[in-house]
């Protein structure tokens, strides 16, 4: 089990606004969707359903894009720092059985405020029958 926090960790996680970008362009669908970093269950049930049909890649850190556009939906992980960990803890010992192959992947980016932050992308493989 990952112990260290992704978020304050000595060494900093890739930046990548180019990549953030492109995120924002996709529109949600049955593979794609963006949280903000807060209420665990609606990630882990949107865990558990991309797992059970294609897979997908939540972004965590981001608004909604009926609720706003562009930069203006990145909230980051900053929000709600020690939820990411509890999200790992809580994707380790609520699903069953355990999903193989969920990356959290940490990149640091532009906030919607002009600050340097860090979004998380979680990459969910289809669960294996």
């Amino acid at each position: 089990m990952e112990t260290k926090s992704s978020i304050t960790t000595a060494s900093s996680p890739p930046f990548d606004d180019e990549l953030v970008e492109k995120f924002l362009l996709l529109p949600e669908s049955q593979t794609v969707e963006c949280k903000r970093l807060g209420k665990l269950d609606r990630i882990l049930d949107t865990i558990v359903a991309f797992a059970n049909t294609e897979g997908g890649i939540i972004g965590l850190g981001f608004d909604d894009p009926e609720k706003a556009k562009g930069r203006a939906r990145v909230y980051g992980l900053e929000e709600n720092p020690s939820l990411l960990d509890e999200l790992r803890r809580l994707v380790q010992s609520r699903i069953t059985p355990e999903i193989e192959g969920i990356r959290f992947t940490v990149i640091g980016c532009t906030l919607q405020m002009g600050q340097q932050g860090t979004v998380c992308f979680l990459k969910i493989p289809k669960a294996h029958a």
